[in-house]
């Protein structure tokens, strides 16, 4: 499978195939190119940094480095819940809440804790 890299987030945004990019698909490694399927890719370090950024202003209120690196450098267990953190195309973040989306949002900080 094919590597794709990217100098800036907003240039994978626009080879996403879906509507979002979600925080599973930034630590995995990989998203739903709009012609290829499911390729890998690489970000740089500075799109990497303002994926990272985005996710943690959707998680904490307020957004620190410390907070910034523990949703770079994520290195827990990747499960369902973490597809729920999106980044739309047009850069907005965002959370698709389930039923209680309090809860929610904490047992998202203790993953990444």
């Amino acid at each position: 499978m094919k590597t794709y890299n990217y100098k800036t987030l907003q240039g994978l945004l626009r080879q996403c195939g879906g509507r979002y990019f979600t925080f599973y698909d930034f630590h995995a490694g990989r998203f739903y190119h709009r012609s290829k399927g499911w390729v890998k890719y690489t970000l740089s370090d500075e799109g990497r940094r303002e994926a990272a950024r985005l996710f943690a202003g959707v998680v904490w209120n307020r957004v620190n480095d410390g907070r910034v690196d523990q949703c770079m450098y994520y290195r827990g267990r990747l499960c369902g819940i973490l597809e729920r953190l999106w980044i739309y195309k047009d850069g907005r973040p965002t959370y698709c809440a389930g039923q209680d989306y309090v809860g929610e949002i904490r047992y998202i900080r203790r993953l990444m804790a």
